[in-house]
């Protein structure tokens, strides 16, 4: 479609692909930094393995785009640099820095290749790639390896962002985002990395890419402070399956970068015409971030203006990118600004910052802020960005603002308005696609339609753009108005770029500019009007497209021409067409080809060929001759037998014809035949058959290349010659094939293919040498003979080396040339001699090297340098050095025969150093040069290496630096940063001292410099001793002239003097270092460092005083002594030990010597009180050394308080120390810190302290006190506060403090935090709320109490610091507080929305407003404390959540109680925000009330366990009918009601339990199984309307079942594994119907998978295989689809079709596991080490035991072969661990004793059909004794209760102590044991609640169940069962009566913190108990009493039921068929019908 387009990329491939496909065969990591063609090397990476992928090319490094490049071109990259294929990652170029401007290429490759120039390859033309589109690779190097836990940042921009990857197992793998990362996580990946954690962000989504790694984490929970992502708590995700099935979901960080730009919050406007509009972007992290559109508005835009300083009225917010997208984060989405923020970053956004949900930079949002500099008039239109001013985008002023107008609809007619607008007559044209740009910002217009009268544009109809507009910038209108110069009228037509007048590219003027035509809809009528209009022959016209005669530049004017063939101008065919609408681009422009107008123009006749550019005779591009024109012919279906009837027409044999590729240059015009096919014995080429040529096909490239056979071929085959050459031994190869030379591509050329040359042509084959540039001897012309040779070295003659015949993608650019080793050119030079030519001296000029006899230059890039021409130098006996200089010595022309040479400096000579193949290369860059150093050179205006510093005036210590070369002054340029280390090297060199040389700002111009990168350490004597790999001379220097400064003395050895002093004994310290004024620093100075200042001063008497912090002002040196550590006897401060650096501001060390003037003011240790109110109050100061200091308030107490009140005779009563400047700052020396005082000294020297001077503080810790004399009043109590106003409510705040009130003073804090958090708490203390706050100003500095409040306070008091009362500085605002009567006070609680005061949802008053509840942590215990409040303390609440009583508004919050607080309010209370849907409701119990709302009961069940439901709805019960009852609702219904403790609940319908007469509620029930009350499922709406039949009812799990509903098991199989299948509902067994269209393969699988033998191998069974069962049949027609866990989950057809009985009963075939344990072995479960159900293993599979005939003996065998004591083993009841699951392997276990194997006992298994062990209600229960026994077994003790008659009762069991559950526990079982513990049973009270803190170890027993005449518990362990299912908080605990036994209240008090003395166990055998015949009197006959008693009442109760219960039991009813199952067994199936269809 795109001919000429596709030619020019064509052209461009084919030079890319042949350049590459010349690179040598092989690279290896070692040669990769040499640029050798088709090499590779990674760029900028910290290791070989990684960085910017680059490709050596034409003979320089070429950057690789990230356009088709991935991992599978990274593999070939990696491969080729010998590096491991696996663990590949892609980076953008930028990752690895940026490289600056350079060559480009394009890559693809397949994945097979084993080289990057095997890959298609072409240069990048139109293309440019910033570093961020760099093609960047991470390669593991071979033998990778990472540590368990390694993280890795990848696919990040720079290294401090990515995808995080965590290594497992020495592989790399991804994180999971599943919600729970966030920025804590990213925290410890970025601190793990060594990056800062603070401001770290977490990404999600595929920010950074998909990984293709496995998924290692998910679920991951960090606190952030782990030092290792493993460290974490992790757990598998339930979302895991949503979010993390794929790598959609893979977390990336981003960690703040070191290099910040910005501060974080910061924003900016980017890519605005104006600096007051942009694309908004804001800083995080030091990086610039855009800002998604989503939710962005005028408030926004209005934060963002204000921000940047522009009002914020006026603001626009722009979205959809119309400033353009950006290229780097997207930080922030849906912003939601209130407009008043001051910052962006204080508006809401739900997401992090980082997260921006399905966003991209085309979203990204902006501003436009009103600019009062800038003004514009509504209609104003203007052009912009046009090279005239008649051309252009369109804009048009509106609302002050520019804006440009979307195309839609924009013609002619409007386009003429604008420019008659703008003053243009004339013609006009609207131009589409924003040909000028597109525009930015707002986008004002669309569907413009004008009449072409109107004055303005805005006076046409139009509309404006909204957000719903349809329009983007890339569709902004542009005009072209008529000139004043017009060139062309519109409608003129010219031919451009044809070969002929005749023929060319159409364009077409408008608005005297000219413009192209698209090619859509283009034919031969449309270029029979161009030409008939252009004078030329009409007829024959041919319509061309695809820009067949080259693209055009500028506008495209027409598309969708049509012509008839009959219109004599072009604009006769636009009728419908489009003028001015782009959419269309310049390969695209159409073009024709027309008919001469006479035949004497013509250049050739019709069917004429020629031969073009072949280099011999009958050779050469074909073209042909049609209408007059030459052609090509495409080679689409061309042979040599076409070649051969092309040469007999050209009068040549056709005998060897030869089709050549590629082997002459492209043609250029038209392509006038393809798919050329003859038979070859045609006479001319138009004989055969051919076509037009298909110009989406045929391109230039395949131009038909012959070459035929002439008489005039003289040489033989496989002759040779060398051409173009200076000797007869080099020249450019050609070869004689078909008769005729032509030459050989380079494509493998290769030193060896090079000898066989040399040797064909008699020369030397050693030491030949292969050229690849075809530049050397010029580019051969005609035919390319041979491509791809490729010799082993030894063969005669070069056409015996493999190669190929066909040209493919050479040209002569690439044709081979050797240079041969002759005697002739041996007798010019010997190899390795070097010469220095072109220059004036002999010691400089042009470098040449000899190579075979052959001078050449050498080529200066890929490592020359001056250490190369240092080998040069001496070859030619210059042995002082050398230089390296940019000069060009004579022309460029000789071949170049190294490059890449790389010297040390001590090689013999340029040969022996490291270089590039010999003349394997062309020289892109300079040929190298060399200026060698003469030692001797006596001419000249200075001395070889001397330097100098000039240029600044007469002075030699500063200037420029100059260093001498060869006699003459050369600036020195250096090439690397200049900075104080070269200066101090020049200084050394100059003889000034090295320390203290600087550089400074400046530069300076010269003729000659010299660039090296000197690297100097400073050390250096010389700037020639400074390292360096580059000294080259050049007539440039960017980087500016070196400079330097040299220190000059300052002063003389060990001076010191004082500054800044009012008297010569004070001050500053400087001390004398190298010449050098220095300070000292503060760090370490002490009173022994004071002293010897000031002995060295010569001030000798008293006391030397250190002061620090600068106190006599900062001194601007340089240089500081840090640390200075004097012992006291050094003479001078110099001789202390010290080091030196730089002291921070403020920190200078100064000093008080003491004077002998009698200029004092005061004495030693006097103090006085300054600043105060009064005499007996102010900040304290003492005098020393003659002045008046202060003293450090830090610390400073109240002893220290007492003892300066008593120094000043004030007295120590109430003494108040005040800190931090109360009284104001001091102006002297800060005197004395960490006081201590007793409060029995004195005065203040004599309290514990530092020396005087030596301290740490400032004068912001002055301290000050408040003495309290003895005969001062007390007028208020501190803490006390009032409001001083004429309003009641309102006034200044006065606080009482030292018992006078104080006005409080506005603290430091701003307007918006602290006053108004002090305002509050003085109002809410007052029991007031707040309702503004102001301050008063106070002219004269009244010192009052000052106060700051974090908010969290309950009083002003408690806003005070711990250490004092009063802490403030100096006031000069009073804070006047306004309160107003609250909405409600502090402990108030209501219940709204509720039929009654006693229900509703809670609301309660917090900070003086009504605060609703959330349910979120909405508890039982909460509503408890509610109810309590409110009154109702009797009875359980009903805790509900939702919106149960409707919706609140107002502020909501979660509270958290304990349970014991008094109101609501004393609980934990968070405010969080809560829907309406998600409050917290109660229903308090009120005994006044016949139910209590949502309150449930169960009607007419069986059991409590079931029944209709009926629920509490205004004061009376009603039913409940739902469409959509289940099994969810019917398990929240038992929550409610507590029966959850045995499986699942069944929600029944239909009135299963009977119809009920109660109302039916109209209402409708939605549950989601998270509710606790179904007063939360039910939603009082408008319903259909039902009856009582559609009652619904539920049937609820309970303990006393027995079997768990949902159950299943197998009977009556041979096998455990098979039999008649069983299921439990309602706690009975009953069967499943094998109806044929239900019971399935997937049915067994379920019933196999539910017993735990699972899916696979599962078999059917015919009906009734297995027997009939005997109970109800449960289900019929369940259908599985084999996925359920269970087989109730199964859905159920309808229940009892005829077809079902008993002998269709369902059975199955599972098949056994496999072994899991050693038959016989046993184990002991649900328990602990020592106890537990006993299961035995048989079959590879544990079951347990059934306890027909088990006894104590059985018990001992199993402790003996668990290896535990058998001396008091017990077997305990059955299944007192509880009921085991699955097989029952063993019965009637018969041991004698002396067993060592439970299996040698007598045992049986149990039957088929053996009903006492079929369940697993009898299963073994055994106790051994514990290996380490603490106790004897039965023993009972008390714990925790202080005493021994109170506690937590511990039961002895196996020797281990054991708590006991609260189940069934009452006053007979605590007599029992206060009994045993030898206190009295009568009064024995029973606790629950913990009183006595939980117990640790095992729960063993509940339900105890004894009579409460036993001695021990021991006696009632029969009837008891185990503590399964029991927690800790269920222990039992008893309080005994004793002779001092404690009042209830008093045992209440003792809890777990009380002091617990060792608890008293007592033995069984030691408890008080009766004489056994005692107890034998007085039992056995009440015994036979209550026998007889119980045996009578059951004769009657049997007589009467038989009576009365028999003809209902059995009676038979027709409606069941006459069956006499009994009803209530019946019933049972119905409910089984009910539950299964609701399941």
């Amino acid at each position: 479609m795109f001919a000429t387009q596709r030619l020019r990329y064509g052209l461009i491939a084919v030079w890319a692909v042949s350049s590459l496909l010349c690179a040598e065969r092989g690279n290896s990591a070692a040669d990769a930094a040499q640029c050798i063609q088709g090499n590779v090397r990674l760029e900028g990476g910290d290791t070989a393995g990684q960085g910017r992928v680059e490709v050596c090319n034409s003979n320089a490094w070429w950057r690789v785009c990230k356009d088709h490049f991935g991992t599978t071109e990274a593999s070939i990259v990696c491969k080729q640099l010998g590096l491991s294929e696996n663990g590949i990652r892609l980076a953008p170029g930028s990752y690895f820095g940026d490289p600056g401007p350079g060559p480009i290429l394009l890559m693809s490759c397949s994945g097979n290749e084993q080289r990057i120039s095997n890959c298609s390859i072409q240069p990048s033309v139109n293309r440019s790639c910033a570093s961020l589109e760099l093609a960047g690779v991470l390669c593991e190097e071979l033998g990778f390896s990472c540590g368990d836990g390694d993280v890795r940042l990848v696919s990040g921009i720079t290294k401090y962002e990515g995808r995080v990857e965590v290594c497992r197992n020495n592989t790399f793998g991804t994180v999971c985002n599943d919600l729970s990362w966030g920025i804590e996580e990213a925290q410890v990946v970025c601190g793990q990395l060594g990056y800062n954690i603070s401001g770290a962000i977490a990404t999600e989504g595929t920010v950074f890419g998909a990984g293709v790694d496995p998924m290692f984490l998910d679920g991951l929970q960090c606190f952030g402070t782990e030092t290792d992502l493993l460290q974490c708590a992790f757990q598998r995700s339930p979302l895991r399956d949503y979010f993390c099935s794929t790598h959609t979901n893979d977390a990336g960080v981003i960690c703040p970068s070191p290099n910040k730009t910005c501060s974080d919050g910061d924003v900016r406007l980017v890519n605005g015409r104006r600096p007051s509009e942009g694309r908004v972007e804001i800083c995080f992290n030091g990086d610039w971030g855009t800002i998604c559109h989503y939710g962005w508005g005028q408030a926004d835009a209005a934060v963002v203006c204000s921000q940047l300083g522009y009002p914020s009225e006026g603001a626009i917010p722009i979205v959809n990118g119309d400033f353009g997208p950006g290229d780097s984060y997207l930080f922030l989405s849906d912003v939601g600004c209130a407009g008043n923020e001051s910052s962006l970053l204080d508006c809401d956004h739900p997401f992090d910052i980082g997260t921006a949900p399905f966003c991209t930079h085309n979203m990204d949002a902006g501003v436009i802020c009103a600019d009062p500099s800038f003004s514009c008039t509504n209609g104003e239109v203007r052009l912009v960005n046009g090279t005239a001013p008649h051309e252009g985008r369109l804009e048009i002023c509106y609302g002050n603002h520019f804006g440009t107008i979307c195309q839609f609809g924009f013609g002619q007619m409007e386009a003429g308005v604008v420019c008659q607008q703008l003053g243009y007559n004339g013609s006009a044209i609207g131009l589409w696609g924003a040909p000028f740009g597109r525009g930015t910002g707002l986008i004002h217009l669309v569907n413009v339609q004008c009449q072409g009268n109107e004055s303005s544009l805005l006076h046409c109809d139009h509309a404006l753009v909204d957000m719903n507009t349809y329009c983007d910038h890339s569709q902004d209108i542009s005009i072209l108005c008529a000139g004043n110069s017009s060139g062309c009228v519109d409608g003129d037509l010219r031919l451009v770029g044809g070969p002929n007048q005749q023929s060319g590219r159409v364009e077409v003027c408008f608005s005297g500019v000219w413009g192209t035509i698209c090619h859509n809809g283009w034919n031969d009528d449309d270029a029979t009007v161009v030409c008939r209009q252009l004078g030329y022959r009409a007829e024959g016209a041919i319509g061309l497209s695809s820009a067949y005669y080259g693209e055009g530049r500028g506008f495209i004017f027409l598309d969708e021409v049509r012509c008839d063939g009959n219109a004599t101008s072009i604009l006769q065919c636009i009728d419908g067409g489009l003028v001015g609408v782009q959419l269309c681009v310049h390969g695209q422009d159409a073009s024709v080809v027309c008919g001469a107008t006479n035949t004497s123009n013509q250049t050739c006749s019709n069917g004429q060929l020629r031969l073009v550019g072949g280099g011999n005779v009958g050779e050469g591009r074909l073209e042909v001759c049609i209408r007059g024109t030459w052609g090509t012919v495409c080679n689409e279906g061309w042979s040599n037998v076409e070649a051969s009837v092309a040469c007999r027409e050209l009068g040549y044999s056709p005998t060897d014809a030869t089709t050549l590729y590629g082997a002459f240059p492209y043609g250029n015009g038209s392509i006038l035949l393809s798919s050329l096919s003859c038979r070859g014995d045609e006479q001319s080429l138009f004989d055969c058959s051919y076509d037009t040529p298909d110009l989406y096909v045929c391109d230039h490239f395949q131009d038909v290349t012959i070459a035929c056979k002439s008489a005039s071929q003289t040489c033989s085959h496989g002759q040779l010659r060398l051409v173009g050459g200076a000797y007869t031994s080099d020249g450019r190869v050609e070869v004689c094939t078909d008769g005729l030379y032509g030459t050989v591509c380079g494509d493998l050329w290769t030193n060896q293919d090079a000898a066989v040359v040399c040797r064909q042509m008699g020369f030397d084959a050693a030491g030949a040498v292969s050229i690849l540039d075809a530049s050397v001897f010029g580019p051969g012309s005609g035919r390319i003979s041979l491509t791809r040779v490729e010799c082993l070295g030894n063969e005669s003659s070069l056409v015996d080396c493999p190669h190929s015949s066909t040209t493919g993608y050479c040209t002569h650019n690439g044709d081979a040339s050797v240079l041969c080793q002759s005697d002739m050119a041996s007798s010019v030079c010997s190899t390795g001699e070097a010469r220095l030519t072109g220059g004036a001296e002999s010691f400089k000029g042009k470098v040449e090297v000899c190579i075979n006899g052959h001078w050449g230059a050498i080529c200066s890039e890929g490592g020359w340098g001056y250490q190369g021409a240092t080998v040069v130098c001496k070859q030619l006996g210059f042995n002082s050095g050398a230089l390296t200089t940019a000069s060009v010595f004579g022309d460029r022309s000789s071949l170049a025969l190294l490059s890449g040479v790389v010297c040390t400096g001590a090689e013999a000579n340029l040969i022996g150093c490291s270089h590039g193949n010999i003349a394997q290369h062309s020289c892109s860059a300079a040929q190298a040069a060399a200026i060698c150093l003469v030692g001797n050179l006596t001419s000249g205006e200075c001395a070889q290496g001397a330097i100098r510093l000039t240029g600044v005036g007469p002075y030699s210590y500063v200037g420029f630096v100059e260093v001498c070369i060869n006699g003459n002054w050369t600036a020195l340029c250096p090439s690397l940063p200049w900075d104080n280390r070269g200066a101090a090297a020049v200084c050394s060199q100059l003889g000034y001292p090295s320390a203290g040389a600087r550089t400074w700002s400046g530069d300076m111009s010269g003729h000659w410099y010299l660039s090296s990168d000197l690297q100097c350490t400073g050390n250096e004597a010389s700037v020639w001793d400074c390292p360096s790999s580059t000294r080259h001379v050049q007539s440039t220097c960017r980087g500016g002239v070196a400079n330097a400064i040299c220190k000059v003395p300052m002063c003389q050895g060990q001076e010191l003097q004082l500054v800044g002093g009012a008297r010569p004994n004070e001050g500053t310290i400087q001390a004398c270092f190298q010449q050098e004024w220095v300070t000292v620093c503060d760090d370490i100075w002490f009173d022994v460092n004071a002293a010897v200042t000031c002995r060295q001063l010569g001030f000798t008497q008293g006391t030397a005083v250190p002061l620090r912090f600068s106190h006599y002002g900062d001194l601007n040196t340089s240089l500081s002594i840090l640390t200075s550590s004097c012992v006291g006897q050094e003479a001078a401060i110099q001789s202390c030990d010290f080091t030196l650096g730089s002291c921070p501001q403020g920190r200078q060390a100064g000093v008080l010597c003491p004077s002998s003037n009698d200029s004092a003011i005061c004495t030693n240790g006097d103090i006085r009180l300054v600043g105060g109110a009064s005499a007996w109050e102010g900040r304290v100061e003492l005098c020393f050394n003659g002045i008046w200091g202060t003293v450090c308030g830090y610390p400073w107490t109240q002893p220290d308080a007492q003892v300066v009140c008593k120094q000043l005779g004030l007295g120590t009563r109430g003494a108040i120390p005040a800190i931090n400047a109360f009284f104001g700052q001091g102006l002297g020396p800060v005197f004395l810190s960490q006081v201590e005082c007793t409060g029995n000294e004195s005065a203040l020297l004599e309290c514990s302290r530092y020396a005087v001077g030596v301290q740490n503080c400032h004068h912001y810790d002055d301290a000050g006190v408040i003495c309290r004399p003895d005969n001062t009043t007390v007028v208020c109590s501190d803490g006390d506060i009032r409001l001083r106003g004429a309003e009641p409510h309102a006034g200044i705040i006065e606080m009482c403090v030292s018992s006078v009130w104080r006005s409080v003073c506005a603290s430091s804090q701003s307007r918006s935090e602290g006053w108004a958090n002090v305002s509050r708490i003085a109002c809410e203390q007052l029991d007031l709320e707040t309702q503004g706050v102001s301050a008063d100003y106070i002219s004269d500095g009244t010192y009052v109490a000052s106060i700051s409040c974090i908010g969290t306070e309950t009083s002003l008091g408690q806003c005070l610091t711990p250490q004092q009362d009063v802490t403030s500085y100096n006031c000069y605002y009073l804070l006047n507080a306004q309160c107003q009567v609250p909405e409600c006070r502090h402990k108030e609680l209501r219940l709204v929305g509720g039929a009654t005061r006693s229900e509703g949802a809670v609301q309660m008053c917090v900070s003086h407003g009504w605060s609703a509840v959330c349910d979120r942590s909405w508890s039982s215990v909460a509503a408890l404390v509610v109810c309590r409040q409110l009154g109702a303390s009797q009875g359980s609440p009903l805790v509900l959540k939702g919106s149960v009583f409707g919706t609140l508004n107002g502020s909501t919050g979660e509270v958290y109680c304990k349970g014991n607080e008094t109101v609501v309010q004393d609980c934990s209370y968070t405010a969080i925000s809560c829907s309406s849907s998600n409050l917290a409701a109660v229903v308090c119990p009120n005994s006044s009330l016949v139910c209590n709302t949502g309150s449930l009961r169960l009607v007419d069940g069986d059991s409590q366990y079931e029944g209709r439901v009926e629920m509490c709805l205004g004061n009376q019960w009603g039913t409940l009918c739902s469409e959509s009852w289940s099994s969810i609702g019917a398990q929240v219904v038992c929550t409610q009601l507590g029966y959850t403790d045995n499986g699942y609940a069944y929600g029944l319908k239909n009135a299963a339990f009977g119809m009920g007469t109660n109302p039916i509620l109209n209402g409708e029930l939605a549950c989601n199984g998270t509710e606790t009350a179904l007063l939360q499922c039910y939603r009082n709406v408008e319903r259909i309307s039902c009856g009582h039949s559609e009652d619904i009812g539920v049937l609820c799990p309970y303990r006393g079942s027995s079997c768990p509903n949902g159950a299943v098991r197998l009977i009556g199989g041979r096998l455990p594994s098979e039999g008649r299948v069983e299921v439990c509902l309602g706690g009975v067994w009953g069967t499943v119907c094998h109806d044929e269209r239900s019971w399935s393969l997937h049915s067994a699988e379920v019933v196999c998978g539910q017993l735990g033998y699972g899916h696979p191998g599962a078999q059917l069974v015919p009906p009734g295989a297995f027997g009939a069962g005997d109970g109800p049949i449960h289900f019929s027609h369940l259908l599985c689809t084999g996925t359920e866990p269970s087989l109730i989950h199964c859905v159920e057809r309808p229940l009892f079709s005829t077809l079902c009985t008993h002998q269709r009963d369902a059975g199955v075939i599972c098949k056994a596991n496999t072994t899991l344990c050693q038959n016989g072995s046993v184990r002991l479960t649900s328990g602990t080490s020592h106890m537990g159900r006993l299961e035995v293993c048989l079959g590879g599979t544990f079951g347990s035991v059934c306890d027909e005939n088990w006894n104590t003996t059985g018990a001992s065998v199993v402790c003996r072969q668990l290896g535990l004591s058998s001396q008091g083993a017990m077997s305990l009841g059955p299944s007192f661990f509880g009921g085991g699951v699955g097989l029952i392997q063993l019965k009637d276990v018969v041991c004698r004793g002396n067993e060592t194997f439970i299996m040698e006992c007598r045992h049986q298994q149990p039957g088929l059909k053996d009903s006492a062990c079929s369940a697993h209600t009898r299963d073994v229960s055994v106790l051994c004794t514990a290996t380490n026994s603490m106790c004897n077994h039965g023993d009972v003790r008390l714990v925790g209760g202080g005493s021994d008659l109170q506690g937590r009762v511990e039961f002895c069991a196996g020797g281990e102590w054991t708590t006991i559950c609260s189940n069934g526990w009452d006053k007979r079982e605590a007599s029992v044991v206060c009994r045993q513990l030898g206190h009295s049973g009568d009064g024995a009270i029973t606790l629950t609640g913990n009183l006595f803190g939980e117990g640790t170890g095992y729960v063993f027993m509940q339900n105890v169940g004894c009579l409460g005449n036993e001695t021990q518990l021991l006696q009632c362990l029969a009837s008891a069962t185990g503590g399964h299912g029991c927690t800790h908080s269920q222990d039992v605990e008893v309080i005994c009566r004793g002779s001092n036994t404690p009042s209830l209240v008093s045992s209440l008090a003792v809890g777990p913190s009380a002091v617990v003395p060792s608890p008293t166990a007592v033995s069984s055998e030691t408890s008080h108990q009766l004489s056994p015949t005692t107890m034998a009197a007085i039992i056995v006959p009440i015994l036979i009493v209550v026998i007889a008693v119980l045996i009578i009442i059951t004769v009657i109760v049997a007589v009467v039921a038989l009576k009365f219960l028999k003809p209902k039991l059995y009676a038979k009813s027709e409606d069941v068929g006459g069956d006499t199952t009994p009803i209530t067994e019946k019933r049972m199936s119905v409910l089984s019908e009910q539950a299964s269809t609701s399941l």
